[in-house]
C-alpha cells in the first residue's frame, strides 16, 4: 500500500497510477479506512472520470458514505452510480443501498420512487410495505399496495405473491367477489407456487360464505384430488361434505365423510364421524341397514354414550322389522350408566312396548318398573306408572 501511495503521489501521470490508485483505494476500503478510500476514490474519479475504473470509483465513494451511515450523502452518490453505469452488473446492490439509506435515516422511500417509477426495488419495496399493513390488520391500505405491485410490477419476483395476498386482503375486509376474483387470477397465473394449496382452499371457502355450495365442494374435492397430502385438504374434504349437507344432497355428503375417514383417519375431525354418517342415513336417507351399520362402528369407536347408540340402533332394527336385534340395542341401551338418561329411559319404554305387543306382560312390567325405580322425570314416573296400572288392571280382568 506504501509503494501505491509513493506511485499516485511522485508519478501521478504514470501508467500504472490509476490502477495503483484503485488498488489503494480499494485497500483502505477493506481494512474500513473510509475517510482514507473517500478521498481515493474522489481522486481517481477526478484523474480519469472515463478510465476503466470509475465505475469502480462511483460506487467505492458511495459505500463509503454508506458505512459511514452519511445517508444522504450515500443515497446521492448511489443514485449518481446508477443514473451513470445504468448497465453495471452492481446497480442492484446500489438500489438496495439507497434503499437501506431511506429506511435507517427514516426517510419515505417513495419519495425516491416517484422520481425513478423503473427502480427494480420498487416491486420489492410495495410488496413489503403491503405485508407489514396485513400484518398490522390494516387490509384495506395492504390491498393498495399488493394491488400497485400486480399492475405496475407484474414481472418483479415479488408479483405473485402480491396477487395471493391481494385476494387475501379482500377476503379479511369481507369482499367476496374480489377475493374470488384474486383467489382465481392467481391459480391461472401462478399454477406451481407454494401458495396454490391455500389458495385453492380459500376459493372453496368463498363460495361457501356466499352460499354457492356446489361450487364450493367441487373447488374442495378439486384441492383433495391433486393434492391429497396437503395442509389444507383435511378441512377441505371435511367441508366438502358440509357443502354437500347444505345442498341436502346425503349420498354425497356421506360419501365425502366416508372418504375423509378412510383418507385421513389420525384427523381430529375423524372422531365422531361415523355416528354423523350413521344419523344422516337413518334421518335423511331411511337407510337403516346402513345406519344400524355405523353405529355399531360409532359404538366400537366410543363416539357417543351406550344410552344414545343403543337406542338409535334399536329403531333402525324396528325399522327393518327385526325385532331381536331390536330389543338387544335396546336392552344395551338400557345398560348404559347414565341412568337418568333420556335415550335410555326411552329404550326401556320402547322394551315394554314391543313386550306388550307380544304379550310378554313380565318382561313389559319389568321395563316398566326400571324406569320408575330412575326416579327420573315426573313425566316418565308417570307414563310408566300409567302403563304398570294398565297392565294391572287387564290382569284383574282376566
Amino acid at each position: 500500500m506504501e509503494a501505491w501511495q509513493k506511485l499516485v503521489t511522485n508519478y501521478p501521470r504514470a501508467g500504472e497510477a490509476e490502477e495503483a490508485l484503485y488498488r489503494l483505494a480499494d485497500t483502505q476500503f477493506g481494512l474500513a479506512r473510509f475517510e482514507q478510500a473517500r478521498a481515493s476514490y474522489l481522486t481517481l474519479q477526478n484523474r480519469a472520470p472515463d478510465g476503466p475504473h470509475a465505475a469502480d470509483a462511483a460506487f467505492g465513494l458511495a459505500n463509503c458514505h454508506y458505512n459511514q451511515q452519511q445517508d444522504q450523502a450515500a443515497i446521492t452518490a448511489f443514485q449518481a452510480f446508477v443514473e451513470a453505469f445504468p448497465e453495471d452488473p452492481r446497480v442492484e446492490d446500489a438500489e438496495l443501498g439507497i434503499q437501506s439509506c431511506y429506511y435507517r435515516s427514516g426517510k419515505d422511500m417513495e419519495e425516491y420512487l416517484g422520481n425513478r417509477p423503473d427502480s427494480p426495488l420498487a416491486g420489492d419495496y410495495y410488496w413489503t410495505k403491503g405485508q407489514n399493513l396485513f400484518a398490522e390488520g390494516n387490509y384495506e391500505a395492504a390491498a393498495k399496495a399488493f394491488e400497485k405491485v400486480t399492475l405496475d410490477y407484474a414481472d418483479s419476483e415479488s408479483a405473485p405473491g402480491a396477487l395471493f395476498y391481494l385476494a387475501e386482503s379482500y377476503y379479511r375486509l369481507e369482499q367476496m367477489p374480489m377475493a374470488l376474483a384474486g383467489y382465481r387470477s392467481f391459480l391461472k397465473t401462478n399454477p406451481d407456487h407454494e401458495l396454490v394449496g391455500l389458495s385453492r382452499f380459500r376459493e372453496g371457502t368463498v363460495l361457501y360464505k356466499t352460499e354457492q355450495y356446489e361450487e364450493a365442494a367441487e373447488a374442495y374435492e378439486y384441492l383433495v384430488d391433486t393434492m391429497p397430502a396437503g395442509e389444507y385438504s383435511p378441512l377441505a374434504l371435511f367441508n366438502a361434505g358440509l357443502c354437500y349437507q347444505e345442498l341436502e344432497d346425503w349420498p354425497s355428503a356421506i360419501g365425502a365423510l366416508i372418504r375423509f375417514q378412510a383418507d385421513y383417519p389420525a384427523d381430529e375431525r375423524a372422531k365422531g364421524l361415523s355416528f354423523q354418517i350413521a344419523t344422516l342415513y337413518q334421518d335423511e336417507l331411511g337407510d337403516y341397514e346402513n345406519a344400524a351399520a355405523a353405529y355399531q362402528k360409532a359404538l366400537e369407536k366410543g363416539e357417543a354414550g351406550i344410552e344414545e347408540i343403543g337406542y338409535r340402533q334399536g329403531q333402525c332394527y324396528e325399522k327393518l322389522d327385526r325385532i331381536e336385534q331390536a330389543v338387544a340395542s335396546y336392552e344395551m341401551s338400557a345398560s348404559g350408566a347414565d341412568a337418568a338418561a333420556p335415550h335410555r329411559i326411552a329404550s326401556l319404554a320402547q322394551i315394554g312396548q314391543i313386550s306388550e305387543e307380544r304379550g310378554d306382560w313380565n318382561a313389559a312390567v319389568q321395563a316398566y318398573n326400571r324406569i320408575v325405580q330412575t326416579n327420573g322425570k315426573p313425566e316418565w314416573t308417570a307414563m310408566a306408572e300409567g302403563r304398570l296400572a294398565e297392565i294391572q288392571a287387564m290382569s284383574a280382568g282376566n
